[in-house]
């Protein structure tokens, strides 16, 4: 190569005036427009410490290839998964090598660190948690950390939903691996997992990773040589074998993640599921995944470029993703810089039929996920951003669902609601604050209809564990954990706000606090004993131990990756107890029979058989399945097949989508229910035949955005659906033209409601308004009516209910928030309130009712759950007994008559005392229904169907048990297609049926037997969504028009309708209505003596008729506080009718007589 000249040429002067006008460019760029606390990227300038930076690390590696070797910058990449430093790529001198001689290094201001591409952030930052209810709002973001979630679907799955493609947007990731699908986004089948080996280190001392959702985990070795989680200790890490080949992640789900050791590198080869269900990946020569293989053997296909996938294919479409990436003058696309924009949805075929797409419009971080305009090109979803990179606004289009945050303090948070109501949000660290999170302590929230401001608050263990929580009311619930684990071991109810929680376990309880107790499995986070209240409920999973210590095996010697067994449910058992609110925990004493359920599985953890408890004649319900083995055009393996109960009756599984749903059932009945399914697993119709082949379909359709936008019904009557750009449901319209519309709040609540008829005329309306809490606070159903109002306590209980007649109803609630008391108006004029008292047993079950005449209603319930006894003053006592399946067996009444149950294998119910019930056999089309039924009148017959419909029910009964059948008939055509056609009575008389568009009856006719048909009604109309508006009599003409029409209110109450013939002494009645909807007076018009029928009621306080007058009558009436009608005022006579206070007992009657003894206190 000939010797380069010593002396500039011009070309190498324009150059070098170039890049000084570059660098001063460059620097200006540096100070404008960058993240906070960065200074931007270094590049070489023949200066040891030149401190001065590019805004990007595009224009830091071209002014380093300049200003090193005066060439141009060919190529450039991250270094590994770097975000702070590129490798540039350029020739050493005009026809030298091209190598990668120079770096880009991101620099940070003293306290902030590198977080990704072009941005430093605050050093000490958390770093991401899983997203977790309670600890997020909006759309959603979450509290502590300030990060924006977004979660989209991509391809659906099969019953395994191993292979169901899902999206996950992190704005504040960690880790720089496993985002394929643009920087900040990660597929639901990719991790990143990262177990560096230092140099003098034989172990690799420091284990990190990011789950899909974008979550983070760190394990730390130990001197036994186990890992240890430094944030969530429900996630764990195991190494199998000596050779760090192979890593075990179990997620706190129990989801076992298989990783192999790839030279340096780590990729995911399997994921099982702790039920056995497993999903194998495939890789190619550069290690990128290329196919995901489930159970069943269906499978998904991935397709890169570069660093990013660009397609995935299951068997019946395919998502295809649109990425926008930084480019050199047309060389390949730089490493780490794509940002995910559009995904495109393309049928099985590969038309596209939808779209999205994604904004970065955040002007210091370009990987700020900034919006999301929908399949119809609109606008949906704003998100912003403080300079921190904490979402500040998340909103949907037109404002809804609008939540704003602010990041006060490093303690606090406040978070704006979409009705602008404000919470502040108190953080506080564990005590040992270099390994915990910092954890939400405390909320307020603003006073709301009946309640002042208030606050909740929750306290922690120095191991980051719930200890306490007390709700907006002070009601306080106590927690005990296990310190290793981090499981539930108890919790109690029912203490104060200022009570001390118990130190351990073992403390001893007062009896108003409930206490329930927990035992886990060893492996999983599986409840495996939990007692209560009365109550013991035992779980045995395949491999464990039952109570006689017997390890228990259940599905074929299953195991996971790890050797354990797969975790799935052998037996159940649940047990009374005599521990009245569950203080004696494990030690509580058994009452009565158990309850066991038992299962078996095959090895992929899927159910062979089922069986209940057993009852009384020691048989129990049970169900076994079987699942296809092969491979078909309408099956995979591991599809079920067949489903047979315990009379024999068998469900089959015919056929499934090539994505495993599915797609043609034949039920024992001999009905078939076939299923078509759109794009992205929309169902788009249902269709069911009969064995005849009668076939009844309902269709779907959908608009782009996946918004169900018209349903039409087997008789072609439909419902169309309208949305706003917010993706909520505006409206709905039938296919008369009649039409729902909501006006909804920033919140999604409907603040009003209008109802129009096909000619848009207004028939009824609803207005509603809510509270700051989002409660309902008024609500009027015209503008004439004055409205209902709530109030609430601070926990959301309804203490106060004001109706439009000014009537006040309140309720006084527990700390475990159930109704204890019920005040109700006061009925009349002495103003003296009536009150009903309500109690509990410690599981919640009512206990007693002491009503308004302060008379006590008791129910006896047992652990159970079961109603053993029912005491009451006005029936005396009822007993009842259950067998071991929990079905009722035999019920004493207060006389000691007995009534006995039976039933038959598949717990049908056969005979109640001396009725007795029979059903329809396997295969026939009244297979699982009741087909007679005999009593001490007759029988009953009943048959049906293909559809399962009834179409003949015979009585026989009385003397010669005479017969009476009754005949249906349905339609197969049009608008009649499932609808009652023609009902035969026992006489002979047939009534048939015709419908309208709407699938509602529009004609009745009557045939008699030897007789021409009659018309008894037609044109039959309805109010829109409602009640029927008018017909024409079968006896109308144009002579003597006889038409019959109601008049409807804005509430959609009834206010006039015709009584007989208005052209034949007929009468017009009027309807008049008081505040409460109560009819007030009925009037009438259209004769000379309609006067006549004029009436006036009146009520008292609890909405009884207490009295009417008319021109010729009078009556009155009276009640006791229960609502007992106690007098009658007929006129100038009175009635009395007294009531007694306590039925004492009563005795049966004597053979041969129908006497009976009833003794009153």
């Amino acid at each position: 190569m000939p010797n380069a000249s010593p002396f500039p040429s011009l070309s190498h002067l324009i150059r070098s005036a170039l890049i000084l006008l570059l660098l001063v460019h460059s620097s200006a760029r540096a100070e404008s427009g960058i993240p906070e606390g960065t200074w931007g990227w270094s590049y070489y300038t023949w200066k040891p410490w030149p401190n001065i930076y590019a805004a990007d690390p595009v224009t830091a590696c071209e002014t380093t290839a300049m200003n090193h070797f005066r060439s141009p910058l060919v190529e450039m990449r991250p270094y590994k998964d770097r975000r702070d430093m590129f490798l540039c790529y350029y020739r050493m001198s005009p026809g030298g090598s091209v190598r990668w001689y120079g770096e880009a290094n991101l620099s940070c201001k003293r306290g902030y660190e590198t977080y990704r591409q072009g941005v430093c952030r605050k050093e000490g930052r958390e770093p991401p948690a899983p997203l977790k209810c309670g600890e997020a709002a909006g759309n959603p973001v979450q509290f502590i950390s300030g990060a924006k979630i977004q979660h989209e679907n991509d391809l659906g799955g099969d019953a395994s939903d191993l292979l169901r493609v899902r999206r996950t947007y992190h704005s504040m990731r960690v880790s720089a691996g496993g985002q394929s699908a643009g920087v900040g986004w990660s597929f639901s089948f990719e991790r990143d997992f990262s177990a560096p080996q230092q140099l003098m280190d034989k172990a690799r001392s420091r284990v990190t990773g990011a789950l899909s959702d974008g979550s983070h985990f760190e394990f730390w070795r130990q001197d036994d040589g186990k890992y240890k989680p430094n944030y969530d200790r429900s996630t764990t890490l195991e190494v199998q074998g000596t050779d760090d080949s192979v890593w075990l992640v179990t997620t706190p789900d129990g989801t076992v993640e298989r990783y192999l050791r790839n030279g340096d590198d780590f990729r995911l080869g399997s994921v099982h599921r702790r039920s056995g269900t497993a999903a194998h990946y495939t890789y190619d020569a550069k290690n990128q995944l290329t196919k995901i293989v489930d159970t069943s053997g269906r499978s998904l296909a991935i397709v890169w470029e570069g660093d990013v996938i660009v397609s995935i294919s299951n068997a019946t479409g395919s998502v295809r993703y649109e990425y926008e990436r930084t480019v050199i003058r047309g060389y390949p696309a730089i490493e780490g810089t794509a940002r995910l924009i559009g995904v495109h949805f393309l049928d099985r075929s590969g038309v596209e039929t939808s779209s999205r797409a994604y904004h970065y419009e955040d002007a210091t971080d370009r990987f700020l996920l900034t919006g999301i305009s929908d399949e119809h090109g609109k606008r949906f979803a704003t998100y912003a951003y403080n300079g921190d990179g904490q979402a500040v606004l998340t909103e949907h289009a037109g404002g809804a669902q609008r939540y704003t945050f602010s990041y006060p303090s490093s303690n606090s948070r406040v978070v704006t609601d979409p009705l602008g109501s404000s919470r502040s949000i108190d953080l506080g660290y564990d005590s040992d604050h270099s390994k915990s999170r910092n954890r939400i302590t405390g909320e307020s929230q603003p006073a709301g209809s009946g309640c002042a401001a208030s606050a909740k608050a929750t306290t922690y263990s120095d191991k980051g564990d719930v200890t306490s929580r007390t709700d907006f009311n002070g009601n306080k619930t106590c927690f005990i954990s296990d310190p290793v684990r981090g499981n539930e071991l108890a919790s109690m109810t029912g203490l104060a706000k200022d009570a001390a929680c118990p130190a351990s376990i073992d403390s001893a309880i007062s009896a108003a606090v409930r206490k329930t107790s927990t035992r886990w499995h060893p492996d999983w986070p599986l409840a495996t004993t939990t007692t209560s209240p009365g109550r013991m409920e035992t779980t045995v999973y395949n491999g464990q131990r039952d109570a006689a210590g017997k390890v228990v095996e259940c599905a074929g010697g299953a195991v996971l990756p790890n050797g354990k067994p797969i975790a799935v449910v052998c037996r159940r058992t649940i047990e009374a107890t005599s521990d009245s609110n569950g203080g004696l925990g494990f030690a509580a004493a058994r009452t009565g029979p158990a309850q066991e359920w038992r299962y078996t599985y095959n090895r992929t953890g899927q159910m062979l058989t089922s069986s209940g408890p057993v009852d009384v004649n020691g048989k129990a319900e049970s169900s076994s399945m079987v699942y296809y083995a092969d491979t078909s055009a309408s099956h995979h393996p591991g599809d079920l097949a067949s489903v047979r109960n315990s009379v024999g009756e068998v469900t089959n599984y015919l056929e499934y989508s090539e994505d495993g749903l599915p797609t043609k059932i034949r039920y024992p009945s001999g009905q078939v229910v076939e299923s078509e399914y759109g794009p992205r697993q929309r169902l788009v119709s249902s269709t069911i035949r009969d064995a005849s082949g009668r076939a009844e379909t309902t269709r779907y359709e959908y608009d782009v955005a996946g918004q169900l936008v018209r349903m039409t019904a087997p008789d072609g009557s439909a419902l169309e659906y309208t949305y706003d750009d917010a993706h909520r449901l505006t409206g709905m319209r039938d296919r008369a033209g009649s039409s729902i519309s909501f006006t909804l709040d920033a919140m999604g609540n409907a603040v009003r409601q209008d109802v129009k008829d096909p000619s848009g005329k207004l028939v009824a309306q609803t207005t509603r308004a809510f509270d700051a809490l989002n409660r309902l606070q008024r609500e009027q159903r015209s503008a004439k009516d004055p409205g209902a109002r709530f109030e609430y306590d601070a926990a959301g209980n309804l203490t106060s209910s004001t109706d439009q007649m000014a009537r006040v109803s309140k309720g006084t609630y527990d700390t475990s928030h159930r109704l204890i008391q019920q005040t109700l108006p006061a009925a009349d004029a002495t103003g003296k309130p009536s009150t009903v008292d309500y109690a509990y047993t410690q599981q919640d079950q009512l206990a007693s009712v002491l009503d308004p005449r302060r008379l006590q209603t008791r129910y006896v319930v047992n652990g159970l759950g079961q109603q053993t006894a029912l005491i009451s003053p006005d029936t005396g006592t009822t007993t009842t007994q259950f067998d071991g399946a929990g079905k009722v067996i035999l019920r004493t009444d207060a006389t000691g008559r007995k009534t006995v149950h039976r039933y038959d294998a598949a717990g049908r119910v056969t005979a109640i005392g001396t009725s007795t019930f029979e059903y329809g056999a396997a295969g026939s089309p009244a297979a699982g229904r009741v087909t007679a039924m005999s009593d001490e009148a007759g029988k009953t017959m009943y048959a049906y169907d293909g559809m399962g419909r009834l179409v003949r029910k015979e009585q026989a009964s009385g003397p010669g048990s005479r017969r009476f059948v009754t005949a249906y008939t349905y339609g197969s055509e049009g608008s009649a297609v499932g609808h009652v056609t023609s009902m035969t009575y026992p006489s002979g008389n047939r009534i048939d049926i015709t419908y309208d568009s709407n699938g509602k009856p529009s004609t009745l006719g009557l045939t008699r037997p030897n007789a021409a048909r009659t018309t008894i009604l037609s044109q039959i109309t309805y109010q829109p969504f409602g009640a029927v508006r008018a017909w024409i009599w079968g006896n109308h003409s144009a002579g003597t028009p006889n038409k019959y029409e109601r008049q409807f209110d804005l509430e959609n109450r009834i206010v006039s309708y015709p009584l007989g013939h208005l052209k034949i002494g007929g009468a017009t009645r009027t309807l008049s209505y008081d505040a409460a909807g109560r009819i007030v007076a009925s009037t009438h018009t259209g004769n000379v003596t309609s006067s006549r029928l004029d009436q006036r009621y009146s009520y008292d306080g609890h909405d009884r008729l207490i009295g009417f007058t008319s021109t010729t009558a009078t009556q009155r009436f009276e009640y006791d506080a229960n609502g007992n009608r106690t007098k009658v005022v007929i006129g100038a006579n009175s009635y009395s009718n007294t009531i007694p206070l306590i039925l004492q007992s009563v005795v049966p009657p004597k053979a041969g007589t129908q006497v009976r003894a009833v003794a009153i206190s």
